[in-house]
């Protein structure tokens, strides 16, 4: 994409992208406005919003208890079993196993119920990550409903904007990355996991999909290769790859990042799907993240925008059909065979009002490996 690449996507983006309040955007200059800011009243006179958000009381295992029956190289559990820990009562005394035979009931913690999230009442369409967006919402219930499967794991969320999800998350987790791009939206990012007092367990990362497939793309002596530094905001030297410090660029990639992010079972994001040209970037950058690791997942929230087209003379929902077009179709086979998608029945507690509720769909999707790959993970045990 270099040598003009920007001014094709600056043209993809006026020919095809909408804005997400639902008209078709002029230019990446143009004002839009989510209808979650819309919903409520609270900007003030600098344009920022802050969003005093209650969602419990909940109760999580705590990480101590969490055991590896719960993740085994996986991170997914059964939807039975998530509903039945997170509605388990929280309790001292015994609970029955799945055998029959009474344990000591496994100690829980309180999810501290009130977050603190700094958002633009308005932006332009470039900056719309400076906005809280519906389907931010639905994935922020999805992981309040199935606390108990993300204890003790690491997760990342792509294209998190204000980061609502990935703050939620942090409180129940390991380690969570929140990933963007724009250095504005990853300041917001930093505001907010300030504000909320998750600094050790929630950090915010730049990454940008258009330079690089991979997060944790490596040489072939073992290195990270300099399109790979360069997108998770990395210096790099001439014939030199070296990791970015602390006093380099502030959302760049340090050495303990990467090996915290080997550990990643999770990906979240939430509507990251406007564009087919910004959708292509994802979708490489997803094919190689979920193929780094067996057993890795995405947990895709997702409106489906319909708005009248001009080449086709009804209502389409163009970004949402190219998106499950692409992943439909076969992969290159050294990442792995195929995509696995499956919607995810939204049918928990909803703790957020969602004003496009019939628009939003929860996916989960994985990469299926390929036969040389299970193979060669075969011969490595």
């Amino acid at each position: 994409e270099k040598g003009g690449g920007g001014s094709e996507r600056k043209r993809e983006e006026v020919r095809t992208r909408e804005s997400k309040g639902g008209q078709k955007m002029q230019s990446e200059d143009e004002e839009v406005v989510s209808e979650v800011c819309l919903a409520g009243s609270r900007a003030e006179s600098s344009g920022w919003a802050v969003w005093r958000i209650s969602y419990g009381p909940l109760t999580c295992l705590q990480e101590s208890e969490s055991t590896s029956e719960d993740h085994t190289g996986s991170c997914t559990v059964s939807e039975n079993r998530r509903k039945r820990e997170l509605e388990a009562d929280s309790d001292d005394g015994e609970e029955q196993d799945s055998d029959g035979d009474w344990r000591p009931r496994r100690r829980r913690k309180q999810i501290k119920s009130v977050l603190n999230v700094r958002v633009k009442a308005s932006s332009t369409a470039k900056l719309c990550g400076l906005q809280l967006w519906g389907a931010a919402l639905l994935l922020s219930d999805y992981i309040l409903h199935f606390a108990n499967a993300l204890v003790g794991q690491v997760v990342v969320e792509l294209g998190a904007g204000p980061a609502m999800p990935g703050l939620i998350a942090a409180r129940i987790c390991k380690k969570v990355f929140v990933t963007d791009f724009d250095e504005e939206v990853l300041w917001n990012c930093q505001h907010n996991i300030q504000a909320n007092g998750l600094s050790g367990s929630c950090v915010a990362k730049k990454l940008d999909w258009e330079e690089a497939n991979m997060l944790n793309q490596g040489d072939d002596n073992g290195g990270t290769s300099d399109s790979a530094a360069r997108a998770r905001g990395g210096k790099v030297e001439a014939g030199k790859k070296e990791e970015v410090s602390k006093t380099g660029d502030a959302f760049g990639w340090t050495e303990e990042d990467d090996k915290d992010l080997a550990e990643a079972t999770i990906l979240f994001a939430a509507d990251v799907i406007y564009s087919n040209h910004i959708t292509d970037h994802f979708i490489r950058q997803m094919q190689a993240l979920l193929s780094e690791r067996r057993g890795r997942e995405l947990i895709l929230a997702i409106e489906k925008r319909t708005n009248f087209t001009l080449p086709e003379l009804r209502s389409t929902s163009r970004e949402y059909d190219h998106f499950f077009s692409r992943i439909a179709a076969p992969l290159d086979a050294s990442a792995g065979s195929s995509f696995i998608s499956e919607r995810i029945p939204v049918d928990f507690p909803q703790h957020f009002s969602h004003s496009h509720s019939e628009q939003l769909e929860l996916w989960r999707i994985r990469v299926a490996l390929s036969r040389a790959q299970d193979q060669e993970d075969a011969a490595r045990c």
